[in-house]
């Protein structure tokens, strides 16, 4: 799969909740075990979630969910996800890398 092939592009980010604190986990190792957990809730039964697993092809991550997942991302983290950077995401490795950049930035 190509870069850009990921996620659909246009997915406009959502306004926060307020519900709970923005996350700040700094370790890549419990960013990934967090991010993979809110994937989880989308992807297929029994899908094997690793750095490598595509969001389209292997995790079956359509452009509406792919559209919850990035504002429970934002919600969770406290961070806001640039729609040009979403068509990009093509792994969740991908996508844990994009929030790990974007938490470092908020600093």
């Amino acid at each position: 799969m190509s870069a850009g092939a990921g996620l659909p592009q246009g997915i406009a980010s959502g306004g926060r909740s307020g519900h709970a604190p923005p996350m700040t986990t700094a370790d890549p190792v419990q960013l990934f075990a967090e991010i993979a957990e809110l994937v989880r809730r989308f992807a297929p039964p029994g899908a094997v979630l690793e750095r490598s697993s595509e969001l389209t092809s292997d995790l079956s991550i359509d452009s509406v969910q792919a559209m919850d997942l990035v504002m429970e991302i934002e919600d969770r983290y406290g961070i806001d996800v640039p729609v040009n950077e979403i068509a990009d995401l093509v792994t969740l490795g991908d996508l844990v890398d994009l929030v790990a950049r974007q938490l470092a930035q908020r600093g």
